[in-house]
């Protein structure tokens, strides 16, 4: 009759050790649906918040009913089968793991980056791009300072802006080349 008169007591590890292991089983389901709500709200899709909350109504439904049903054994003195019945648990984890958890799992891997990451390569991508563009520029000026080089016709300014044509001479071609030398 000590374990009806507070209620508290049933936590104490010589009272009943089974729910101590549930109080330890709840933290961590809890955290482990903290860090699957996280990874599953970067969807931000309808969908995946409808497999968020299927899967968190069966977490829940699950730790109440457990809780509910150690506690009771526990207030009535009956830790050996509060013990068996923990073994229930993990039989529902395999049987979720079938069911339920292999999509919410596969979420989580498939969850897309963080904004944060998307937008930091996208920095980089774009760095890169204008890095491309301005060697494509400087390799275009180039060849367009190679061209105007070679297209610039040469003017002999000395004379005018006009230059004799080749092989014209004094009256019938180059007195050098046709061995014809004139003297003065």
């Amino acid at each position: 009759m000590d374990n009806l008169s507070n209620p508290l007591n049933l936590l104490a590890t010589n009272m009943c050790s089974p729910m101590v292991i549930y109080i330890v089983f709840v933290v961590v389901t809890g955290v482990a649906l903290f860090m699957t709500r996280s990874s599953l709200k970067r969807y931000n899709t309808e969908k995946m918040d409808t497999l968020f909350n299927f899967h968190l109504m069966n977490e829940v439904k699950m730790i109440i009913v457990l809780g509910a049903v150690i506690y009771g054994l526990c207030q009535y003195n009956q830790v050996n089968l509060a013990w068996i019945f923990l073994i229930f648990p993990v039989i529902y984890i395999i049987l979720k793991n079938i069911l339920i958890f292999v999509p919410v799992s596969s979420a989580n891997q498939n969850a897309p980056v963080p904004r944060d990451y998307d937008q930091g390569e996208m920095i980089k991508q774009i760095q890169k791009e204008n890095l491309q563009q301005k060697m494509i520029n400087q390799q275009q000026e180039a060849q367009r300072e190679r061209k105007g080089f070679m297209e610039t016709p040469t003017v002999n300014k000395d004379i005018g802006g006009l230059s004799p044509p080749l092989n014209s001479g004094f009256m019938g071609g180059d007195p050098m080349m046709n061995g014809n030398m004139m003297s003065f």
